[in-house]
């Protein structure tokens, strides 16, 4: 966990992807219970969602009716377009400076540390994956922003976003010929009965989940609600990411015990695939709009870890 080859991994690819459910509220009248509603793009059966909905169900409880809460899932409201190491950088300053500059720019509140959605693979229907090399001409979904398209490209596949409620058909239909996602979002999605038969497991990205507030609904509560939102999701995230990495072990049995074949590619290929990522570094912080501060910080987070 602490070889420079980690730290290259961390900062080629995770920095540049992360993904976030979206909380956002409302109030009908002064005296009425404000309504917070939560948006997940994942299915009620993917453990972020379970997660989710047992920290709204405390909120509704702490509150003492003073908050009223609704999950949509599925992407109803909004579609979305090594882990220890990875925790040193995000519950730290890096993950502090990028929480500022969200709030900044989307005029929302980030209640507290990121939850670990897990490492990312890459998937395919028909096509056999034991190589990076195997993915070359293939179109693969990803699930939105420039870095992912990136590596895509950089892998030699051909880039497609599609909202995750719509990649069954898309992969019955071959309108793609795999993805790139995690084990649990394949199981909980059933993928393999759409098609998916091969998995790359790299290990190469690690998602992350921040969770937000909109602005104007936290500017309504008052400061014993502010710290009740505040102090249940600190208490429960280690808890919370502990069912996360669980979750994707179960997923990966699941996953394998419908016929999905697993492949891991070398630790030679794996070297020099990272290697040559970490080349194209400062292009990829360019295209993703990662600034130079971020960089610097995480660079030097990972640096001081050994």
């Amino acid at each position: 966990m602490k070889s420079s080859w980690s730290r290259r991994r961390f900062v080629a690819s995770a920095m540049a992807m992360v993904a976030a459910p979206a909380l956002r509220g409302e109030a009908a009248a002064e005296d009425a219970p404000l309504t917070l509603r939560c948006s997940l793009e994942t299915t009620p059966s993917h453990m972020r969602n379970a997660i989710i909905r047992d920290y709204l169900g405390r909120i509704e409880a702490a509150s003492g009716g003073r908050i009223k809460t609704q999950l949509f899932e599925s992407g109803q409201l909004f579609p979305d377009l090594q882990v220890k190491m990875v925790h040193r950088v995000v519950d730290s300053q890096p993950g502090q400076l990028l929480a500022k500059q969200i709030e900044q720019q989307m005029s929302s509140h980030v209640i507290g540390p990121w939850l670990d959605l897990g490492f990312f693979n890459w998937y395919s229907t028909s096509k056999v994956l034991n190589s990076y090399g195997d993915l070359k001409g293939l179109k693969i979904r990803n699930n939105g922003g420039a870095g992912q398209a990136w590596r895509t490209q950089f892998m030699g596949a051909i880039p497609n976003t599609t909202p995750l409620q719509n990649v069954p058909l898309g992969l019955s239909q071959g309108t793609f010929d795999g993805l790139i996602t995690t084990h649990e979002t394949v199981a909980s999605g059933q993928f393999w009965e759409s098609g998916i038969r091969h998995v790359l497991e790299d290990h190469q990205f690690i998602g992350e989940y921040i969770p937000l507030v909109s602005l104007a609904f936290w500017q309504k509560l008052s400061s014993d609600l502010r710290q009740v939102l505040t102090d249940l999701w600190r208490e429960n995230v280690p808890s919370y990411r502990a069912d996360m990495a669980a979750a994707q072990s179960r997923a990966r049995e699941l996953v394998q015990a419908r016929g999905v074949k697993i492949v891991v590619p070398s630790a030679e290929e794996l070297a020099a695939a990272r290697q040559e990522m970490m080349t194209k570094q400062e292009q990829v912080a360019k295209l993703s709009k990662i600034s130079s501060e971020m960089v610097t910080a995480v660079s030097a987070t990972l640096a001081a870890a050994g």
